[in-house]
């Protein structure tokens, strides 16, 4: 058994001063604002460069600064990035659904990992394994478990998390209640438009075009 914490959750939140709890929305639309500035710039050295030596640099630049706009997602998912629900659902469809991440399957799974984060049982996604059942992984999988999540969290997305059952494209997966179902389709039907947009550019303009 481990040993208790030191301390209790009441003691640990009075710890933290009060300023860091309200949401400030201005500060978050500022971050929103120069996240958006700056990919538009590397955007825009991409499409005009033909040095391949100087293209790797700025599509690694340009992942890093949408995984940052996921990041800022994540905050309205977790109700920190504006005061207003609605606000934060609308922000955070904006910038998961281009990243075809669908904003409330990944939310509420991921409040069920915080509500249960590292219980062996009960946690969604990033659960403890015994040491029987890590070395039981191929070394493929620890590797990826380990040092590759970025490449794993669309394979979490698409297939769920090995050990647990359902996945997030599954409005009827065993991740959500019955009450969520219908904002997880909503979520689902947004993606669903956002990849259907360059195979319909395709057909109506040609591959060149797109």
């Amino acid at each position: 058994m481990a040993a208790p914490l030191p301390v209790g959750l009441a003691e640990l939140r009075a710890a933290v001063p009060t300023r860091c709890f309200p949401p400030r929305p201005g500060r978050s639309f500022l971050h929103l604002a120069v996240d958006l500035e700056a990919l538009a710039a590397v955007q825009g050295l991409l499409a005009a460069s033909s040095s391949p030596w100087l293209e790797a640099p700025l599509v690694f630049a340009a992942g890093t600064l949408f995984w940052s706009l996921f990041v800022l997602g994540h905050d309205c998912g977790h109700g920190s990035f504006a005061r207003s629900a609605r606000v934060n659902g609308l922000v955070g469809h904006a910038l998961h659904t281009p990243l075809l991440v669908p904003y409330h399957a990944w939310r509420l799974s991921h409040r069920r990992h915080h509500r249960f984060a590292g219980h062996v049982d009960r946690d969604e996604g990033w659960f403890p394994l015994t040491e029987v059942q890590w070395r039981a992984q191929p070394a493929a999988v620890r590797a990826l478990r380990t040092w590759l999540l970025p490449v794993v969290f669309p394979l979490y997305l698409l297939r769920g998390t090995p050990e647990r059952s359902g996945h997030h494209f599954d409005a009827g997966s065993a991740l959500f209640e019955d009450s969520e179902r219908p904002a997880v389709r909503r979520s689902l039907r947004l993606v669903g438009v956002m990849a259907g947009l360059p195979v319909a550019a395709t057909c109506l303009a040609g591959p060149g075009a797109v």
